[in-house]
């Protein structure tokens, strides 16, 4: 399921770093994530269960590879066995683009796309550092929320639970001054290491739906380097005003841009951008169902029930 690495691990880096390009696709087959570094080091961590053929010839038709510019490093994880460290060094390569510890703040904003998906650009701040970030950016930021390296290992657990543990929880505005958290796959033994710091637990003052989904194939890397992406997917919807947005709605599929394919550069000032668009039918989508706080199935784990319900005033069963 989870692999150690192939050759030498991947770096250990900084996110954002100016000159990084990263590319997600996903064909169906499973999910690829391709860093190119500055020093021009390319990465290539493969989950396809088939043949490399089609990821590899994917970026040779958009230049990264040639006889000149081979790959530095190519991971095939589902081909090791399961090894926790470098399974986070792999996730991290995508993760730590938007991850910080204690949160962070994504100012963003949409751009024009010349063609179908969409295109963004952002920059990622450090909650801690910058508690309110009201009056940035013209639109409403997204807060991002997740667990740290060695908070997942304290978890332990079998490799399903690494990659629920690694997901990142997400927190913006759905309509006027509805909140809505997406809480991705975190479990609620998660949930409730990350409550325990109050701050974190204030942030989610303000949320009127919750939105969750199930993974097609389990809990696999695959699935925690599509949670990485998670973060671009939604404001990818934002930036289109999904129908998931409407105001006075109550249950609604909740729903990513259908995309194939993402490409991330960050440059010389910290600034990413981020486009997506079709390919291969469009595997690199999330879906799942928001629900406003009364519902009685709402989706949330016990300790985001429990948070919710002190916040609020509202009284929950989860039992």
């Amino acid at each position: 399921m989870f692999g150690a690495v192939r050759g030498p691990e991947p770096p250990r880096l900084e996110m954002p770093v100016a000159g990084l390009r990263l590319l997600v696709f996903e064909d169906g087959a499973g999910i690829c994530l391709y860093v190119r570094l500055a020093s021009a080091h390319r990465i290539l961590v493969d989950c396809r269960r088939r043949s490399s053929y089609l990821s590899l010839k994917f970026l040779r038709d958009l230049g990264e590879l040639g006889p000149l510019t081979p790959l530095s490093q190519y991971l095939r994880p589902l081909c090791c066995p399961p090894c926790l460290d470098s399974w986070l060094k792999a996730v991290n390569l995508l993760r730590g683009l938007v991850f910080r510890p204690g949160g962070s703040w994504i100012i963003w904003q949409p751009m024009p796309s010349s063609g179908p998906g969409f295109r963004l650009k952002a920059k990622v701040y450090s909650r801690t550092r910058m508690p309110d970030p009201r009056g940035i950016g013209e639109l409403p930021p997204l807060l991002v929320l997740g667990l740290n390296a060695a908070q997942i290992r304290d978890l332990g657990g079998p490799p399903g639970a690494w990659a629920a543990n690694s997901s990142l929880a997400l927190k913006f505005c759905r309509s006027g001054e509805e909140g809505l958290l997406l809480g991705g796959d975190l479990r609620p033994t998660a949930w409730q290491t990350l409550l325990t710091d109050r701050e974190i637990k204030g942030l989610l003052a303000g949320t009127s739906f919750f939105a969750a989904g199930c993974p097609e194939r389990g809990y696999d890397l695959a699935r925690s380097l599509k949670m990485a992406a998670l973060p671009w997917l939604v404001l990818g919807s934002l930036g289109q005003k999904a129908s998931w947005l409407s105001p006075g709605q109550c249950r609604s599929c909740f729903e990513t841009p259908k995309v194939g394919a993402m490409v991330i550069d960050v440059d010389d000032a910290g600034e990413l951008d981020v486009q997506a668009w079709p390919w291969e039918e469009n595997h690199l989508v999330y879906k799942g169902l928001a629900r406003p706080l009364e519902d009685p199935a709402l989706p949330a784990p016990w300790p985001v029930l429990k948070a919710l319900g002190n916040i609020t005033g509202t009284s929950f069963s989860w039992a």
